[in-house]
C-alpha cells in the first residue's frame, strides 16, 4: 500500500519525523525508526507496536489508545503521579543512553488502573551528556509549577 493511501491525523503536526496516520480500516499507523522500535520494545511505558505496516519501511501499526485524558483535568495526586511517571520513564531511557526531547504532559495520558502511557514515540532521542535533558525547562513549567500551584489550594 502506498503512503498516499494513508490519511494523516490532523493533530499530528508538530513532529514531522513521527507523524500519525490512519489507514482505511481505522488502524493507527506511526512512522518510527528501527532504533526507536528497539527502544520501545524494551520499555513498558510506551504505546505498544503491534506489527510492521504492510510494505512500508519504518511504518508500524500501533495500539490504539481508547481515549485521551489531559493533564489539566487531573486532581493534584493524579498530576503528581503523572510527573513521577514521566521522570521514571526518562530515568529508564537515560540508563540505555536515550532521552526525551521535551517534557510536556501532552505526550502521555492516564489510561486507568493507575497506569499512564507515553505515546509520543518521536520524542525519544539519544542522550547527550553535554546538553543534559532538553525538556527540563518545559517539565518545570508544565508539571512542577502546576503542582506547586495546586498544592497551595489543598
Amino acid at each position: 500500500m502506498p503512503i498516499s493511501k494513508l490519511q494523516r491525523v490532523a493533530s499530528s503536526h508538530r513532529d514531522p519525523l513521527s507523524h500519525v496516520y490512519k489507514d482505511q480500516e481505522g488502524n493507527i499507523i506511526r512512522r518510527i525508526t528501527s532504533e526507536t522500535v528497539n527502544i520501545i520494545q524494551n520499555h513498558n511505558y510506551f504505546t505498544q507496536i503491534e506489527e510492521p505496516y504492510k510494505d512500508l519501511a519504518d511504518y508500524y501499526k500501533v495500539k490504539k489508545i481508547p481515549f485521551l485524558s489531559y493533564y489539566y483535568e487531573y486532581p493534584f495526586n493524579l498530576l503528581k503521579d503523572m510527573a513521577l511517571f514521566y521522570l521514571d520513564d526518562l530515568e529508564d531511557l537515560v540508563k540505555t543512553g536515550n532521552s526525551l526531547s521535551d517534557g510536556t504532559p501532552f505526550n502521555c495520558t492516564y489510561t486507568g488502573n493507575k497506569r499512564f502511557e507515553f505515546f509520543d514515540l518521536g520524542s525519544i532521542v539519544p542522550f547527550d551528556k553535554n546538553k543534559g535533558w532538553e525538556g527540563y525547562k518545559q517539565f518545570i513549567t508544565d508539571f512542577y509549577y502546576q503542582l506547586v500551584y495546586l498544592s497551595d489550594l489543598k
